[in-house]
């Protein structure tokens, strides 16, 4: 399903232009998405993505934990430019070396979801600084609830040093 550009909120068109820029500077981006059940914007996405000719890819919770690293070769191989996922699914045991810039159009509300996800293209071997990028509609209770989560980590990482 492709859809015309103009339709997107804002907020889409603000992760499409990233992405753009990304994709201009040479570096694939990993998007993360939270709701993706009952109200799943994934396909809503991939169709925007596809409108501004950018080839984007989905992985699901359906694909084996054992076989998600495959999955990631294959769509390098197929030529994507953005992965998307819900970052549950890639919070643990998956090195995304190819995907130097990290957006989250949705967080949720875990902590060590967002930590672990946010940290899949920082380990060792990487060679491009890694960009972490969050997007939110100023003035919203997901505005207050990311800058809550920051506070939260930095303590965190105080904590740990």
């Amino acid at each position: 399903m492709d859809l015309d550009p103009h339709l997107a909120y804002a907020k889409e068109r603000a992760l499409i232009e990233e992405v753009k820029t990304q994709l201009a500077r040479g570096r694939k981006c990993q998007v993360f998405a939270v709701y993706t059940n009952k109200h799943d914007v994934i396909e809503r996405w991939e169709g925007l993505f596809r409108a501004e000719g950018i080839r984007a890819a989905t992985l699901r919770a359906s694909v084996p934990t054992h076989k998600r690293e495959s999955w990631y070769r294959e769509q390098l191989k197929r030529g994507i430019d953005v992965a998307i996922c819900h970052p549950k699914i890639v919070e643990t045991g998956l090195d995304l070396l190819d995907f130097p810039t990290i957006l989250f159009h949705e967080t949720g509300y875990s902590l060590h979801t967002l930590r672990q996800s946010s940290r899949r293209s920082w380990r060792i071997g990487q060679r491009r600084p890694v960009e972490v990028k969050f997007f939110a509609y100023a003035g919203t209770m997901q505005e207050v609830c990311l800058r809550l989560m920051g506070k939260l980590l930095l303590v965190f990482y105080e904590v740990q040093q």
